[in-house]
């Protein structure tokens, strides 16, 4: 998945989209661009959980915890959890919440460069953990876009 800076698609249009993985990605580009034109407080709640599940997984597939915790979509790591509750997505909930539990006794911090210095401080072991779960969530068969695709569709009935 790309965080591609190109104009996204008009929402009607992407509700249209035949192909339900085209318009997962499409999604996520809408409210990513959204988030980065208007800010986060213009975003409303189906679009942050789009936008917690859209980054999270683009991040940790593209370079792992690390790199999510790391750059910006880790400032919502908490929230994140709160999504993937709400879209059904237990798995990719639990390797989050342990990828949290290594920022004991605290919690990523919101801001990024408090929460880097806190990665930075990670013991060596922490980081192996992070690795371990990230090939567990690169190899989950969690279908997170067809969960967050049903949780929309169920919430604009």
């Amino acid at each position: 998945m790309s965080l591609s800076a190109s104009q996204p698609l008009p929402w009607d249009e992407i509700q249209q989209i035949p192909d339900p993985e085209a318009r997962y990605i499409q999604m996520g580009r809408y409210v990513f661009a959204k988030d980065m034109d208007k800010g986060y407080g213009a975003l409303n709640s189906i679009e942050r959980d789009i936008l917690h599940v859209y980054l999270l997984e683009s991040e940790v597939n593209n370079g792992g915890f690390d790199q999510y915790f790391i750059n910006s979509a880790g400032d919502h790591a908490v929230e994140a959890l709160e999504s993937l509750w709400r879209i059904g997505a237990p798995k990719a909930l639990a390797l989050l919440q342990q990828a949290i539990d290594a920022f004991e006794p605290a919690l990523p911090s919101t801001d990024r460069a408090a929460r880097n210095s806190q990665v930075m401080s990670l013991p060596e072991a922490m980081q192996d953990l992070w690795y371990e779960l990230d090939q567990q969530f690169c190899t989950s068969t969690e279908p997170l876009w067809q969960l967050v695709l049903s949780y929309v569709e169920s919430r604009q009935r």
